[in-house]
């Protein structure tokens, strides 16, 4: 159904602008992005979801092992779900990037689905044109999500734009801000902690 959670954040520079971030969660609701750990330490796992996409599988592997404890001979000796993820970054990386586009363009909340690129995905709409575009210049086919080479394949599907905050309430005692709040599954409590600190980690 969802997920609760209970985060404090400590040494804040402003802890009494908590109250208006608060307010404007609540009328407003959050938008939807993956959080940065979907994208790993390094920021790149994106990078390396392309890279399999384009079948350019030694230098995938390279970047792989880079950040690995154990070195792969082959991707084909990865497991397939740790591949999968990396497709998965991929595909995260350019629905954060529409709703950036979005955002950019309109005041109001979207609470409808962003299209997600995927084997399968129905490019319609304005949004689907926008997603098409930006998988071109990336020499990126709906077809390439089918690897064969892999024997794996990744569908695309959707997600909403925008969700609504649930049960969110806040505390403040000296320079921190206490939260608690609940989210439905699939969203990221980081995305709302940027959004109340306004860090820039997307």
């Amino acid at each position: 159904e969802g997920n609760r959670f209970v985060i404090a954040l400590k040494d804040c520079k402003k802890p009494e602008n908590a109250a208006k971030a608060v307010e404007e969660l609540k009328s407003r609701g959050m938008p939807n992005y993956f959080g940065p750990q979907r994208f790993g330490l390094g920021k790149n796992n994106h990078v390396i979801g392309r890279l399999i996409l384009r079948k350019d599988f030694p230098e995938a592997l390279q970047m792989i092992n880079a950040q690995s404890k154990n070195k792969f001979r082959s991707l084909e000796s990865i497991d397939k779900h740790r591949l999968k993820f990396y497709i998965h970054a991929y595909q995260s990386f350019f629905f954060n990037s529409l709703l950036d586009k979005y955002i950019t363009k309109h005041e109001k909340p979207f609470f409808s689905e962003i299209p997600i690129a995927g084997f399968g995905t129905k490019l319609d709409g304005p949004l689907g044109k926008e997603l098409r575009s930006l998988l071109e210049k990336d020499n990126i086919r709906l077809e390439d999500f089918s690897i064969r080479e892999l024997n794996m394949k990744a569908a695309g599907s959707s997600r909403p734009a925008f969700v609504k905050v649930e049960k969110i309430d806040f505390e403040v005692r000296d320079n921190s801000v206490k939260l608690s709040f609940q989210l439905p599954k699939g969203s990221y409590a980081t995305v709302l902690i940027a959004e109340v600190s306004k860090p820039k980690i997307r």
